[in-house]
C-alpha cells in the first residue's frame, strides 16, 4: 500500500483527489488478488461464478476499502504532522 500512496501522492493531485484515487486503484487491486484466489480455489472447488463474486468482493470492501481507509488516515496524519514541524 505504501507504494500505491507514494505514486498518488507524487501525482500532485489535492488531499481528497489523491486519497480517493488511492482508494479506488486499492480497492481493485485487492479485487484482482481475490479474483486471482478464487482461480486457484476453483481448480479444486467452489467452481461456481458466486463464488467468484464473494472472493473478490470481500476482498475489495476488507483488505481493500477498509485497509485503505486505516492506511489513508494514518499517512495523512503523518504528512499533517511533518508538514507542522
Amino acid at each position: 500500500m505504501r507504494k500505491l500512496w507514494d505514486f498518488w501522492k507524487n501525482k500532485k493531485y489535492g488531499k481528497k483527489s489523491m486519497t480517493g484515487w488511492f482508494l479506488l486503484t486499492n480497492a481493485l487491486l485487492w479485487g484482482v488478488i481475490g479474483a486471482a484466489l478464487w482461480g486457484v480455489v476453483s481448480l479444486v472447488t467452489l467452481k461456481g461464478i458466486s463464488w467468484l463474486i464473494i472472493f473478490a468482493g470481500y476482498a475489495i470492501v476488507f483488505p481493500g476499502f477498509l485497509g485503505g481507509v486505516l492506511f489513508a488516515m494514518n499517512a495523512e496524519t503523518t504528512l499533517d504532522e511533518l508538514e507542522i514541524k
